[in-house]
């Protein structure tokens, strides 16, 4: 079996790679939320945010040039 070797510029000692126990021991942030910030807290974070509905474009029919003007 191949063992491979780590990058050493990828390792981050700070922030390791979680562990088959940690992982075990996480919970969803639905449970974890709400005793932290509250109900209403939780329900803000869970819920998308977003930008919005993007902003209607009219399209106009025909050319853009405008119409010809008649002459007297």
């Amino acid at each position: 079996m191949i063992v491979k070797r780590p990058n050493p510029e990828l390792v981050d000692e700070d922030n390791p790679e979680w562990t088959a126990q940690e992982i075990a021991r996480a919970r969803p942030a639905s449970e974890v939320l709400p005793k932290l910030f509250g109900t209403k807290g939780a329900k803000e974070m869970l819920t998308g945010g977003g930008l919005g509905p993007a902003e209607v474009v009219k399209l106009l029919g025909g050319s853009a040039k405008p119409p010809p003007q008649e002459t007297f």
